[in-house]
């Protein structure tokens, strides 16, 4: 299965770049602008399935509410990764 990393992110959308046809495609975000792997069927590999993954390193495109419940999602990741570590 081909793994594609996720250039942008908003609510409505990601996109990341087809190394087949060298074009960006879009699939729906379902407002879930959150790390994580997406399996999607590809648009231009006879339908394959393919995994998508939005991380850290994706750009997210959010304004007002959405900006800030994002902003809250991160803190909360780095309050649990800083658990994480004092327990070990």
């Amino acid at each position: 299965m081909m793994k594609y990393h996720a250039e942008w992110v908003d609510t409505c959308q990601f996109a990341f770049l087809c190394w087949e046809c060298d074009s960006y495609h879009y699939h729906g975000s379902n407002g879930d602008f959150t790390d994580r792997t997406e399996l999607r069927h590809s648009h231009c590999l006879d339908c394959k399935q393919i995994e998508v993954v939005i991380s850290p390193l994706t750009k997210r495109y959010l304004f007002g509410k959405d900006k800030k419940k994002y902003q809250q999602y991160v803190n909360s990741r780095k309050v649990q990764e800083k658990s994480t570590q004092t327990a070990t």
